[in-house]
């Protein structure tokens, strides 16, 4: 075994230990604190511009760059540039594939009656379960029939539900020995989670949608499908997603980032976001 002076590995590790305080010296730390964007917004276009050996962190309003001096000037004005006001969308989920008409051109609409209202339906069946569907109408104009509209701010979570009743029947066996047999309705849920954000002229949605249905065993007992899908629109586009996989289908020019799966039984969905004016 090759044997080295005795000075030798001392030298070594006080070089090293040079080398990491001056790396350490040529960084310089900047907190940035923000007016309008949570950190979590910008903190990931950042980072895909930062220079050789820059980090940034933050949380809530605050944000860390650590860099080279000569690069903490444009770090902080990027970061600036990026906190702009949060945008409030317009999200509207039809069960109407007419909606896609909408997309092609034509003229603009005569403008209707400022209208604000609620409708609940209840549709029953013979043989049918019964089903409760709630519909809400925005201000300024009407909804096609089967239409769900919400308001939300950028980076926030919107949810619009829709659902349906099921019957459900129970068995008792009483102390004297009868039986009592009996129905109750049970509520299923479905529909979409939505969190917009305005991307380069684009509208940035990550799409949650969940379906209850009930479990094939049987018994009263239900079953929850969720998925997961990212997708880039237009803003005043309508799109259609597969209702409980979230999977985009080919109708509009939306670029598809990523997708997951998890139920086979689907139907179409059709969303739109528009960008609310400031005034609006």
């Amino acid at each position: 075994m090759k044997r080295y002076p005795a000075f030798v590995i001392p030298l070594v590790l006080y070089l090293l230990a040079g080398g990491v305080a001056m790396s350490a010296e040529a960084l310089t730390v900047q907190t940035v604190r923000l007016s309008h964007q949570p950190a979590e917004n910008i903190l990931p276009l950042v980072r895909g511009v930062l220079p050789p050996g820059a980090a940034v962190e933050g949380q809530g309003d605050t944000i860390v760059i650590r860099a080279r001096k000569a690069d903490l000037p444009a770090l902080a004005e990027l970061v600036a540039e990026l906190d702009t006001p949060l945008h409030q969308f317009e999200i509207l989920v039809s069960l109407d594939p007419a909606v896609l008409q909408s997309n092609l051109p034509k003229p603009p609409p005569a403008p209707e009656a400022d209208t604000a209202y609620e409708d609940r339906i209840r549709i029953t069946k013979s043989g049918e379960p019964r089903s409760s569907v709630k519909t809400y109408r925005t201000r300024g104009r009407k909804l096609a029939p089967q239409t769900y509209a919400v308001r939300v701010l950028e980076g926030k979570w919107a949810t619009i539900k829709t659902g349906k009743s099921i019957p459900v029947g129970s068995r008792r066996v009483n102390p004297d020995g009868t039986v009592t047999e009996s129905i109750e309705y049970r509520q299923l849920d479905s529909g979409l989670r939505i969190r917009p954000r305005l991307v380069g002229g684009k509208v940035v949605l990550d799409i949650q949608p969940f379906d209850e249905t009930e479990s094939r065993s049987g018994g009263g007992r239900l079953q929850q499908h969720m998925a997961s899908t990212t997708v880039s629109v237009a803003p005043g586009e309508w799109i259609a997603l597969g209702a409980v996989s979230g999977q985009p289908r080919p109708v509009t020019r939306g670029k598809v980032y990523g997708t997951h799966r998890e139920h086979p039984d689907d139907y179409d969905l059709f969303v739109k976001v528009d960008v609310v004016p400031d005034n609006g």
